[in-house]
């Protein structure tokens, strides 16, 4: 891997200066300062000048077109409820990057070696891939807090060979085993600069793997926690939704929706609804699980609902609000209108971006979504407006 020592040696400055500066626990106080200077001091800007040290597009886990979605040396995130579908996502990657002869480092926080290559076996990978001999795939399995010692073998860990991939498993799991607040900006922050920042510097693509809260109506940007944790996600970031559930021996599918892309490549092979794929997985009768990751179409999240499907249940959608005429909950909706959840979401998100639902926050607790009726929804003609008699109202008289 080009420049893999030079990132090696930066990861292992990295490390050291967190350790100089106080940034880890007090018993790493009396490490030696690795560089010349602080990170506070001047960067050599002529290297990005010259183009030696361009911006990376995404190389890690590759769609049916050849688009892929995670950058290398930088920190990206997988986030949904639980048993959507995550950790698949994330064990998809580790296996293209081992048919690719690629380095993959799996820190796992909530599960068990077996279990990882178990899921492997599943997915097609070769033992011979995963033997040890073959230095391709390690797996790490923490069970203690990141102490001196052990935070020396995990710098000894990120030197031992240019990785290509390295997983989080559990950020919630890994955070709260170092004793770190989740609701903490300031754990979160601590926890990017202590662990996954340092893994970037490898050059690798770093996956974090993150839970959402389980109440849908509870759901914003980002994971479980502070806002800081979506902050220090630096390359690109999916959340998972669940179109039809899976597993061994069972097909389904699930929609890959881009909830952060800070360097802007991944947003660009999306739909408008920020779809980056919709991953069919194709369950074998001997266990084995096929992920197929194909390309958004241009009108809906999910390839399963065609054009004229996703109209209908619009149209559905409208007409219970037409007929209620008062502010609802999305849960309210999902129980009241015919469809699944995922699709009923997308097209109240397309009917509030164009103007037939309005859309705001409930201000009795602060986080609930409440949607209100604003004009019919006519697919084959013109809208009828809603006569706004106050125009302070978003709602439109509703």
């Amino acid at each position: 891997m080009v420049g893999a020592s030079r990132r090696i040696a930066d990861a292992s400055d990295a490390l050291a200066d967190q350790r100089e500066h106080g940034d880890l626990e007090d018993d790493h106080e009396d490490a030696e300062l690795a560089t010349d200077h602080t990170t506070w001091w001047f960067r050599d800007l002529g290297p990005v000048l010259e183009g030696e040290n361009p911006e990376p597009e995404p190389s890690v886990l590759r769609r049916g077109d050849g688009k892929c979605l995670f950058y290398p040396g930088k920190v990206n995130g997988i986030i949904g409820p639980s048993e959507s579908g995550k950790s698949w996502i994330a064990l998809e990657a580790v296996a293209q990057e081992l048919r690719a002869g690629h380095a993959v480092l799996y820190l796992d926080f909530e599960d068990t070696a077996p279990g990882i290559v178990s899921r492997l076996r599943d997915l097609g990978v070769d033992d011979e891939l995963m033997d040890p001999t073959a230095r391709l795939l390690a797996y790490v399995g923490p069970e203690e807090a990141l102490h001196a010692v052990a935070y020396a073998e995990y710098a000894d860990v990120l030197k031992d060979r240019p990785w290509s991939l390295i997983v989080f498993d559990g950020v919630n799991a890994a955070m709260t085993q170092d004793g770190l607040d989740l609701l903490s900006n300031t754990d979160a922050t601590r926890f990017f600069t202590k662990v996954t920042r340092p893994a970037s510097l490898t050059g690798a693509a770093v996956v974090t793997i993150d839970h959402v809260p389980k109440d849908p109506d509870k759901r914003g940007k980002g994971g479980i926690g502070a806002q800081a944790k979506r902050a220090t996600v630096t390359g690109s970031a999916v959340s998972v939704e669940v179109i039809e559930p899976f597993g061994r021996g069972k097909s389904g599918s699930i929609a890959l929706i881009v909830d952060k892309d800070r360097p802007g490549h991944v947003r660009s092979a999306t739909n408008e609804a920020d779809l980056w794929s919709t991953v069919v997985t194709v369950a074998g009768d001997d266990g084995a699980l096929s992920l197929e990751l194909s390309m958004p179409e241009k009108v809906t999240k999910q390839t399963k609902v065609s054009h004229f499907q996703a109209e209908e249940i619009r149209v559905r959608v409208i007409k219970y609000l037409a007929e209620i005429q008062a502010e609802v909950s999305v849960r309210k909706i999902e129980e009241s209108v015919t469809g699944t959840s995922a699709h009923i979401r997308e097209a109240l998100a397309w009917l509030s971006e164009n103007g037939y639902v309005g859309r705001r926050i409930d201000p009795r607790n602060g986080r609930t979504q409440l949607h209100c009726f604003l004009k019919d929804y006519h697919p084959a003609g013109p809208a009828i407006l809603n006569v706004n008699d106050d125009p302070d109202d978003p709602f439109g008289g509703c």
